[in-house]
């Protein structure tokens, strides 16, 4: 077709791209955390804390601590109510949890919900 633009070619357009698995300085590690931030971001979560001193006996004691959310949902769950669990896990890992429990795992497992 006379005069028709010409189409440009989109393989020209696009650039190598090399990724090296092997960085060639490794990231720093995260220092980690002292017993009173630990006890800081397990406080941040909790509402109620009946004994501090307890919390921060068992934070100074057990270097993983295990964890429970005794949070057990009635009917759908909010968007909101979700980011605010997975905030909340992220804040109790970063304290040293790895056991996580909570009564939402438990409803599903009692009620079989998917």
């Amino acid at each position: 077709m006379a005069g028709a633009p010409e189409a440009a070619d989109p393989s020209r357009d696009v650039g190598t791209l090399s990724v090296d698995a092997s960085p060639s300085v490794p990231p720093p590690a995260a220092a980690p955390l002292t017993v009173d931030e630990r006890f800081a971001l397990v406080r941040s979560v909790g509402e109620e804390c009946i004994q501090e001193g307890e919390l921060m006996n068992l934070l100074v004691k057990k270097t993983v601590p295990d964890c429970y959310d005794g949070f057990e949902p009635s009917g759908r769950v909010h968007i909101v109510q979700g980011v605010m669990k997975v905030i909340n896990v992220n804040k109790l890992t970063s304290a040293g949890s790895k056991e996580y429990t909570s009564a939402d795992n438990k409803v599903q497992s009692e009620y079989g919900l998917k």
